[in-house]
């Protein structure tokens, strides 16, 4: 979603904690030093960018996966769920009067 980098995210940091006050911030943060704070965002930065990341490479396993079994299956790309999803939705909008470009 956002790409921050640890130094971007220590200062959005300070500033939240400018703007909002040090009683805002979770129970966990609030006995820790400035420096301590910055170093514990980073590192939340870091786990979160780690997990993200196996996120992406999890979905780009399985889009494999799907396109692979569906092709020993011998079945369109478009033959799935989403496919069917897809051609309702696009006919549905054609009785509207809706214009769609083939991509």
């Amino acid at each position: 979603m956002f790409n921050l980098q640890g130094s971007e995210l220590v200062i959005i940091l300070l500033l939240a904690l400018v703007v909002l006050g040090p009683e805002k911030l979770p129970d966990a943060m609030r006995k820790l030093t400035l420096d301590e704070r910055a170093k514990y965002v980073e590192e939340m930065a870091k786990k979160r960018a780690a997990i993200q990341k196996e996120i992406a490479d999890l979905a780009a396993k399985r889009t494999e996966f799907i396109a692979m079994e569906m092709k020993k299956q011998g079945l369109a790309a478009d033959a799935g769920l989403d496919g069917a999803v897809r051609r309702a939705v696009r006919k549905q909008a054609e009785r509207k009067g809706f214009v769609f470009d083939d991509c």
